[in-house]
């Protein structure tokens, strides 16, 4: 993975994509040219017209679909680690599994369960996010070949593999304390607070 200021990926898209033209549009005027047709300045703007509109289809696929962005305090995570953005914005150009953890999450993912006739408030907080990442890929929304937008479904895998568990544990145990251990044990990429209403 590849993280750049945003001012600074534009310019490199920019010279890219001006490289590409000028070595495309010359590659497409000199096979023009060796085929030497009547008519064959016509072909040469309807060439270039050609070109532009595939330039641009190319820059607003690579700006927009391509890559990503992840402002400030939101966590980048890739198999190798985690990094949080501390300024600004920063554009990403994935070239492995990545995910960002939005700032929505600083503070741990919320939900609220009733047991035993008692409303328990439960809050995850991420200590390990590359766990995330390789332990439920299904969790994660956008992260694909030609777009990338890749979030974490905390909602989605709460439900889909932790609440079973968290609320198993809670039925069994009395204290909040012990259960917050517990669960603690089985997902050790959390730290876990429990609280009563």
């Amino acid at each position: 993975m590849m993280t750049f200021t945003p001012w600074f990926f534009y310019l490199l898209l920019s010279v890219t994509i001006i490289i590409l033209v000028s070595g495309l549009g010359w590659l497409m005027q000199k096979g023009i040219k060796n085929l030497k047709k009547e008519g064959s300045k016509r072909w040469e703007r309807g060439g270039a017209v050609l070109l532009a509109i595939l330039m641009i289809g190319f820059y607003f696929w690579i700006a927009e679909g391509f890559t990503d962005r992840a402002s400030y305090g939101e966590t980048i995570v890739t198999p190798q680690g985690f990094e949080q953005v501390e300024e600004g914005q920063k554009v990403l150009i994935p070239f492995s599994s990545y995910l960002v953890i939005e700032r929505l999450y600083e503070f741990g993912f919320a939900a609220q369960e009733e047991v035993k006739g008692e409303v328990i408030n439960i809050r995850l907080f991420i200590e390990d996010p590359p766990s995330l990442l390789q332990e439920f890929p299904e969790c994660i929304e956008g992260d694909g070949v030609f777009t990338n937008h890749a979030r974490f479904d905390f909602r989605g895998c709460y439900e889909g593999h932790w609440q079973s568990a968290i609320v198993e544990e809670l039925q069994q145990e009395d204290s909040l304390e012990q259960a917050s251990r517990d669960i603690e044990g089985m997902f050790p990429y959390f730290s876990v607070g429990l609280g009563s209403e």
